[in-house]
């Protein structure tokens, strides 16, 4: 009895351990599901191909554009962010520079590059022609195998500095695209 006991014990280490290191199951399964969502979201993004975000979304989603604190809740909205750019922006190019995944979430280090060509509505009244780099990172949490949530942290003070906007420091100094100013 005792010999088929160790052999039921062996037998479900092994079947434990297959599974979870096999692709289609367990953890590892999880994992490279968080990264993909990810790294297809920002296929999204520089594509501008909004209606791709349904198979990757839950309808009840909610995207946080954490610079401008500004919450686009359900998946209607959060596609008319992301179309938001392409009405302003063109030659959007996105590099991943980094991603890390978990088992229910993952972050991406991103930088977008472009040319801002058309006003931004709400906030630059003209099209400035200017190459722009912005710098951020986005963040999924996952569920059902969909995001559920995304945020994105990014750049803002840079971005518009590019743009050709100068910020008045206390004190006087004024930083501008062109160089600090006393």
């Amino acid at each position: 009895m005792l010999a088929l006991q160790k052999k039921i014990n062996i037998f479900l280490i092994l079947i434990s351990s297959w599974a979870f290191f096999n692709p289609s199951f367990g953890i590892a399964n999880e994992l490279k599901l968080s990264e993909s969502l990810v790294v297809q979201l920002m296929e999204i993004w520089q594509s501008g191909d909004d209606k791709k975000l349904i198979a990757i979304a839950q309808t009840d989603m909610v995207y946080h554009d954490v610079p401008n604190n500004h919450h686009f809740k359900g998946i209607e909205e959060s596609r008319s962010y992301i179309k938001h750019v392409h009405n302003w922006a063109s030659d959007i190019k996105i590099e991943i520079t980094k991603v890390h995944h978990y088992e229910q979430a993952a972050l991406a280090e991103w930088t977008m590059t472009g040319i801002q060509s058309r006003p931004i509505k709400n906030r630059i009244a003209i099209a400035t022609n200017n190459q722009f780099t912005l710098k951020g990172a986005t963040l999924i949490e996952i569920e059902n195998g969909k995001i559920i949530r995304a945020a994105d942290y990014i750049d803002v003070l840079g971005f518009v500095i590019q743009l050709g906007a100068e910020v008045k420091l206390p004190g006087g100094k004024i930083i501008s695209h062109q160089k600090t100013k006393e």
